[in-house]
């Protein structure tokens, strides 16, 4: 069997999540091959480079403008509907093309966008071949739910019951949260901690923002944070090269500074506190390392959605936003054994609900489908 993973680099989470659904169906029992490509590439070739480019800047600058047209897709006038009618002749046509190169069995989508073309092309082409979307925000926009989808994947039972109200029927709905590396899965260093009842007399804490590295900027900031007693800091600039810069000209004492890497499951393994931007990946990370998640005030309106999440669920906490009030809201949580406790519990059972074989078998099902036909 034959599957098509369409994902895209936007933020890099749609694109690490078709990476581990892949490594997910190779470790299954399924025999099958499967391929990952990009969306935009398919669309627009060697372009879509500029198109990143232009997505960096408006999350990293203009905030406000990716929160408007994210509001838009939630919109239920179909606005947004009307507008991919435009392009959708054309994006149909390249997704036709593309299709007929790979000669899939089954076709995954991890980028809305995407999903709702390629439910498009299934309608216009009638095309056979099963349509799975796994949906990688823990709120479902419209642009996600399109009716010649055969199969979703979601987060969480409350992004399930958004789809069921939406007309989606709850048996073509899987709750398998966001996907993550099997690297992720082997627990953390908070665990032997939790299973011991001993506690850490140096507490260890990840800070990161996301893979645009999108952290205060403030030196003062992290010069407060090298102060702080009995915890020992590490973070991961990503893709910030200027303050991966700025932070190594501090020497710091008690803060290690990392560019962009490609271990950062060790690192988790390891904290005992992330603090972190809520991103969806990023959540799940710390769920299935059971690490507590704090969350830097968020301003995406998806990462608003993360962050009430994990508050509401008491695996973290939302931080203030004031620069000064963090490092103290930090030290409360991280000196608080019986707390982060409570949080790594929560991820506990919060991980073991998911349904982390139902992709597989619905893969199975439609392996056996294509063996009949």
């Amino acid at each position: 069997m034959k599957i098509l993973i369409i994902t895209c680099k936007f933020g890099m989470g749609h694109y690490a999540a078709a990476k581990n659904l892949e490594e997910k169906i190779l470790k299954s029992d399924l025999e099958a091959d499967s391929t990952v490509v990009d969306f935009s590439q398919i669309v627009l070739g060697k372009t879509s480079r500029w198109f990143y480019t232009i997505y960096k800047a408006v999350v990293g600058k203009t905030s406000w403008l990716y929160n408007r047209v994210y509001k838009n897709a939630l919109d239920s006038s179909g606005r947004v509907e009307k507008l991919l009618k435009a392009p959708e002749k054309y994006i149909v046509k390249k997704l036709d093309a593309e299709i007929m190169r790979q000669n899939p069995d089954v076709i995954i989508s991890t980028y809305s966008l995407a999903s709702h073309f390629l439910a498009e092309h299934k309608r216009t082409k009638r095309m056979q071949i099963p349509l799975v979307t796994c949906v990688t925000d823990l709120s479902a926009h419209n642009v996600w739910i399109n009716e010649d989808t055969d199969y979703y994947l979601v987060a969480t039972e409350q992004t399930k019951q958004e789809l069921i109200q939406r007309g989606v029927n709850a048996k073509n709905i899987g709750v398998s949260g966001i996907p993550v590396s099997g690297k992720y899965e082997q627990g953390c260093a908070g665990t032997i901690e939790l299973l011991s009842g001993e506690e850490k007399e140096v507490k260890e804490l990840l800070l990161m923002g996301g893979g645009l590295g999108l952290l205060p900027t403030n030196m003062e900031f992290y010069r407060e944070l090298d102060r702080m007693q009995n915890t020992h800091s590490t973070i991961i600039c990503g893709e910030n090269k200027r303050l991966y810069r700025r932070l190594l000209k501090e020497n710091f004492a008690n803060i290690d500074v990392l560019g962009f890497c490609n271990n950062v499951a060790d690192y988790m393994q390891r904290a005992d506190v992330l603090i972190s931007k809520p991103g969806g990946l990023t959540t799940f990370e710390a769920i299935h390392a059971e690490v507590p998640l704090l969350s830097f005030a968020p301003y995406l309106q998806q990462e608003k959605t993360n962050a009430t999440y994990i508050a509401t669920q008491k695996m973290g906490c939302i931080l203030p936003k004031k620069t000064e009030d963090i490092l103290t809201a930090v030290e409360e949580v991280a000196q608080n054994g019986e707390l982060l406790q409570s949080y790594r519990l929560n991820m506990r059972q919060t991980k073991e609900y998911l349904a982390k074989a139902a992709l597989v078998e619905f893969l199975q099902n439609a392996e056996r489908r294509v063996c009949i036909s």
